[in-house]
């Protein structure tokens, strides 16, 4: 979601959108003023819940930017409304979703793997799993080297999937997607 579009040029607004499509090309980009946004637009209906369980959990938003202000941009003397930061081109998101459930040993091996590796540059990783032999669905959160996986509300009627998000720098999509994928309880086709 991009917000605060009253605050910038048009011209502005498609950089941005064009920086994050770079990023993450099938998001959908939203934009607003004053924050006001259909929330079924944002979180969709249906959606498994993974973007509601995501906003109710520990707030990606905050642990990113908690490192810096935001300024609300109410004077204007001057400046261009940007804050005095610098964007990171080698950071980026690799996101990964398979309608296939996860072997929970294998996952847990590997989440051991990334938690023992150098985690600095894994910020964060969240997903939303399907564990084989499992009616709950399994919540997957990540910041650095700690890393909870636990049971959640069962999946019930709706589709098993499994999604699982990883932010950081100089990521390797491949190789994380070849990892996600050895640990699923039946192989996929690539």
């Amino acid at each position: 979601m991009i917000n605060k579009i009253d605050l910038v040029d048009a011209p502005d607004i498609e950089a941005l959108t064009a920086r994050l499509r770079e990023l993450n090309t099938t998001a959908e980009i939203v934009t607003s003023s004053y924050a006001q946004v259909d929330l079924d637009r944002i979180l969709g209906i249906g959606a498994n819940e993974f973007a509601q369980i995501l906003v109710e959990s520990d707030g990606l938003h905050a642990d990113e930017h908690g490192a810096h202000a935001h300024d609300e941009h109410d004077a204007h003397d001057g400046h261009d409304g940007h804050a005095d930061h610098e964007h990171d081109d080698s950071v980026s998101s690799v996101g990964i979703e398979v309608d296939a459930d996860v072997d929970l040993d294998a996952l847990e091996a590997w989440l051991g793997e990334l938690r023992n590796a150098d985690t600095a540059n894994l910020f964060r990783m969240k997903g939303i799993l399907a564990v084989h032999g499992r009616a709950q669905r399994y919540v997957l959160q990540g910041v650095h080297g700690v890393i909870e996986l636990r049971a959640a509300q069962a999946w019930g009627c709706e589709p098993r999937s499994s999604r699982i998000v990883f932010i950081g720098r100089d990521l390797d999509r491949a190789a994380l997607t070849d990892r996600f994928h050895a640990c699923l309880a039946a192989s996929i086709a690539a």
